[in-house]
């Protein structure tokens, strides 16, 4: 995950991923997670904006 965040600061573009994990107890659960990148002065990325979501199969 941390790479993720990294890439997103190294290249300015945003980062979306959809991803199935084994949850103890809960089985698989995929999740999507955006991770956009922010600049308070327009020269570096200095924040990052990120939603994680549950993707249920309802």
């Amino acid at each position: 995950m941390r790479r993720d965040y990294e890439q997103v600061v190294e290249s300015w573009t945003p980062h979306f991923i959809r991803r199935t994990v084994d949850w103890a107890g809960r089985g698989h659960i995929g999740y999507r997670r955006l991770v956009l990148p922010l600049s308070s002065d327009g020269a570096r990325v200095d924040m990052l904006l990120g939603l994680t979501e549950e993707a249920r199969s309802d």
